[in-house]
């Protein structure tokens, strides 16, 4: 009897330092988790920003202002009279 009394006390220290082990494994889990989730939202917020900024940057270069003013300053463009303008047709009805 006296066995089987050591056997069950053994086995229940066991138990208790398994669970306590597993406790403190599963804490240190979770901290990394929580970890690389703060790590992920700070990475999305600068990704975020940086969208922001690329999309701001394409608002300003594709505006119709500064377009005209490369066409004229840059590449030496000039608007043509709508009365300048010759169409010319093809046989066939196509233009």
């Amino acid at each position: 009897m006296k066995k089987m009394q050591l056997l069950i006390a053994l086995f229940s220290a066991s138990l208790a330092v398994g669970l306590l082990f597993l406790n403190v494994w599963q804490s240190f889990r979770f901290n990394q988790v929580v970890k690389t989730v703060e790590e992920l939202e700070k990475e999305q917020k600068e990704l975020l920003e940086l969208n922001k900024r690329l999309i701001a940057g394409t608002a300003v270069l594709s505006s119709p202002g500064r377009i005209d003013e490369i066409a004229k300053d840059e590449l030496g463009l000039v608007k043509t009279e709508p009365l300048d303008i010759i169409q010319v047709e093809l046989p066939g009805g196509t233009q």
